[in-house]
């Protein structure tokens, strides 16, 4: 089982996205995916404590920088008049649960190449504003591969 750490949404979000569509949704560099990647969850072994993580809102947002102002999540999520703290320890009690909830991640086959970018996240369709919940992983977990997805996958 590889040891993950890093950016993560939900297997929720992940379970059944056609492959075209990771792209769009993560905001990975058009083509970064074209080589293959592979979809991993948590292991139903593994808990994530709330000091393991940073909250970072969607996947609309590179770097973690929301909005015009390019605020921290954090820093919105006070300015909101709630507790950050409080707000990670509710979201590890739900991730905590595993099945759709568990933390899923995207492994690229093609490595990070310096220039490439990682716009937003687009619109995902009718209703839906764009993107998926994330957040990073700062310590270590195991996790499981879901999905496999090689360079045929037609994306």
């Amino acid at each position: 089982m590889p040891m993950i750490t890093g950016d993560c949404t939900l297997w929720r979000f992940l379970k059944d996205l056609p492959p075209r569509d990771f792209e769009m949704t993560l905001g990975f560099d058009t083509g970064r995916l074209q080589s293959g990647f592979v979809v991993l969850v948590l292991s139903p072994l593994e808990n994530i404590n709330f000091d393991e993580i940073e909250l970072e809102g969607s996947t609309r947002w590179s770097n973690n920088k929301i909005g015009k102002n390019a605020l921290p999540m954090e820093q919105v999520i006070r300015n909101r008049g709630v507790d950050p703290a409080a707000l990670r320890k509710r979201f590890c009690s739900f991730i905590n649960r595993g099945g759709d909830n568990a933390p899923a991640k995207i492994l690229p086959t093609r490595k990070h190449e310096l220039g490439m970018a990682y716009p937003h996240a687009n619109a995902l369709g009718l209703g839906i504003r764009s993107g998926v919940p994330a957040f990073k992983l700062k310590v270590a977990k195991a996790f499981e591969v879901a999905k496999t997805f090689g360079a045929d996958y037609g994306g």
